[in-house]
């Protein structure tokens, strides 16, 4: 028994954990993409499992590998004319868990392009 929990804890010792992303984000360039609109977004994680919330544009699921959010997913009452029920894609390289910088639109949809965006997390004060 020993020598098994060793060897499990020798091959965890080679898993790196994603970069913790949860929180609210700050959009601050490229607001003016058709999901992502400006103001905040949030985003909710378990391990590499996330989900992207966006008031009133989408709700997403996604997956963080590798440093690259992925998201993909139907938008609320579509998101623009034209675009019907199209999924909505979401492609971002997070820097440390506090930057993100992707692409947000819907693939194939003159109406919402795939444009570039740039978040910020917004850190919470700490309560004394």
């Amino acid at each position: 028994p020993v020598l098994g929990v060793l060897g499990v804890l020798r091959v965890g010792e080679r898993i790196v954990p994603p970069a913790a992303v949860s929180g609210q984000w700050q959009v601050e360039r490229g607001g003016g993409t058709c999901v992502v609109p400006g103001g905040t977004f949030s985003v909710a994680q378990s391990g590499e499992f996330l989900h992207v919330s966006i008031p009133g544009r989408a709700d997403l699921p996604a997956r963080l590998r590798d440093g690259v959010l992925s998201a993909s997913g139907g938008a609320r009452d579509g998101i623009s004319p034209g675009c019907g029920q199209s999924p909505v894609r979401i492609r971002a390289r997070v820097g440390s868990g506090e930057r993100m910088e992707g692409s947000a639109g819907v693939p194939g949809c003159a109406g919402c392009p795939l444009q570039p965006f740039a978040a910020v997390r917004v850190v919470s004060p700490v309560a004394p």
